[in-house]
């Protein structure tokens, strides 16, 4: 069980935990019991960067805050997710082109970054800011609140992806998942929801989930029409997607303009 949590937590952050994994902790089995810590991984790094974030915006103007929750938030993922979603950016854009599946895994894997990565990462980083100063500059706690539901959230939708979607290469950190949800994610996925209703109105949690099976579906349908499965660019990519929407739908909801 900690080594599961701890591999884990070493596959979403760049916390040092890799210390203490050996080699042998990265089999198989194992990452496919650390995939039922995704969601407890967010809820830690919620637990950080949520109250790092009370204490920076108390400190400092709301845009200056903004920019350094930011980057927090990206050193301590390691912009691992971005990663992610600059390589599906390139991939999808090549797609335009006619790849076969095997030139798109290339391009998946392949170290280099197009314009389309670029603007993808651009996009995405100011988004995310935008989000968080609109949120900063209504109510700090509303914040935190937002930060922790996009951090959990997105990584939970992250375990279902991998449980419910085939790993498109032979060889990988991805698992080859049983085709659906595990008893535990389905747990960890009612449980959220009755905390979400208890804490959030209900109306803006059942029009968060609905955005979010949305996202979901629509994100696996499109790589499993391109790739037949995913890889961990296309999960990074989802959770850097599920993480803004959360982020949007906060500040679309609690706005004074709402």
């Amino acid at each position: 069980m900690l080594k599961a949590m701890l591999l884990a937590i070493g596959l979403l952050s760049q916390l040092p935990v890799a210390r203490f994994l050996s080699p042998e902790d990265y089999s198989q089995a194992n990452r496919q019991r650390a995939v039922h810590y995704f969601a407890f991984t967010g809820l830690f790094l919620a637990a950080i960067i949520g109250s790092c974030s009370l204490v920076i915006s108390s400190a400092l103007p709301d845009l200056a805050a903004s920019a350094i929750i930011l980057l927090l938030w990206v050193l301590i993922t390691g912009a691992l997710h971005l990663d992610g979603l600059a390589d599906c950016s390139d991939a999808l854009a090549a797609g335009h082109r006619d790849r076969d599946r095997a030139s798109v895994l290339t391009i998946l894997k392949s170290p280099e970054c197009g314009a389309m990565a670029v603007v993808a990462l651009v996009l995405q980083l100011l988004l995310k800011l935008a989000f968080i100063h609109a949120l900063l500059s209504q109510f700090h706690v509303q914040l935190a609140v937002a930060i922790g539901c996009a951090l959990v959230c997105a990584r939970l939708w992250a375990s279902l992806y991998m449980q419910t979607t085939p790993y498109a290469r032979e060889q990988g950190l991805g698992i080859a998942g049983p085709g659906r949800p595990s008893t535990a994610i389905i747990v960890q996925c009612c449980a959220l929801l009755m905390v979400s209703f208890w804490w959030l109105p209900a109306g803006f949690t059942a029009a968060l989930f609905c955005v979010q099976a949305l996202v979901f579906f629509s994100w696996r349908q499109l790589w499993l029409n391109r790739i037949n499965g995913y890889t961990g660019d296309c999960v990074g990519a989802m959770i850097e997607l599920q993480e803004t929407t959360i982020l949007c739908l906060f500040t679309v909801y609690f706005s004074p303009a709402a």
